[in-house]
């Protein structure tokens, strides 16, 4: 289970497991904290995310940490495009274990955080990770080699 303060980007549902509040009072306190300017949160993908407010988060770092906190199939296909960079989709499909348009569909939500990019080339599109994401490498990342991915 993870805790609110080493979680950034920690959403509502996980905050009333963690503290067991419940949903009404939770939201009520959350409100009084932003409005205090104690945290902050975003909304993306339907849920809103809190993060601390101690100026510590960029808003990039909020929008990437909340991509990545959507679920383990997102985290994974970064993770492999961070370890092999200019991967294709076949290569995540197989990876994953996902469909094509499952594929497509995790890499739009990546796109929206800024954690990668694509060029394409002939019939096929390359996946890279952006050059800001080496922040949000997953800990048991490995590069092509096999050797772990630096952790910064």
């Amino acid at each position: 289970m993870r805790k609110y303060r080493k979680t950034p980007g920690i959403i509502a549902t996980e905050m009333e497991t963690v503290t067991g509040i419940n949903r009404s009072s939770l939201r009520h306190h959350l409100e009084i904290l932003e409005r205090e300017g104690l945290i902050v949160s975003q909304k993306i993908t339907k849920q809103r995310h809190y993060f601390e407010n101690h100026h510590k988060y960029s808003q990039e770092y909020q929008l990437a940490m909340s991509v990545l906190d959507g679920g383990e199939t997102t985290r994974d296909i970064f993770g492999y495009i961070t370890a092999h960079p200019g991967c294709t989709q076949k290569d995540l499909s197989e990876h994953a274990k996902v469909s094509g348009p499952t594929i497509s569909w995790h890499i739009d939500k990546l796109r929206s955080g800024n954690l990668v990019t694509i060029e394409k080339e002939k019939n096929y599109h390359h996946y890279y990770p952006e050059e800001t994401t080496e922040f949000f490498v997953p800990a048991n990342s490995v590069g092509q080699g096999g050797e772990p991915l630096p952790i910064l």
